[in-house]
């Protein structure tokens, strides 16, 4: 087995390459560039955070419809 094959499963994902970059990244900028970094770093953090929070919204809305379709007996002419 080699150390690659380990690593493989942590950065299978988008997210995984991601955060596997950041970390290479955050050890090669220079200090001169530190606050640009961190600031850029916040804002992906931000930007991830609200599309979160959109999906778990949009998810719990369509939850909402799916209950109201039920209760008005239409479940079953959806597929269900």
């Amino acid at each position: 087995m080699y150390d690659a094959d380990a690593a493989a499963p942590t950065v299978a994902t988008p997210e995984g390459r991601v955060a596997l970059l950041r970390q290479k990244l955050d050890g090669q900028i220079p200090s001169s560039a530190r606050a640009d970094w961190t600031a850029f770093l916040e804002a992906l953090n931000a930007q991830g955070d609200e599309k979160a929070t959109a999906i778990a919204e949009a998810r719990r809305e369509l939850r909402a419809a799916a209950s109201a379709l039920d209760q008005a007996g239409l479940g079953a002419a959806r597929g269900e």
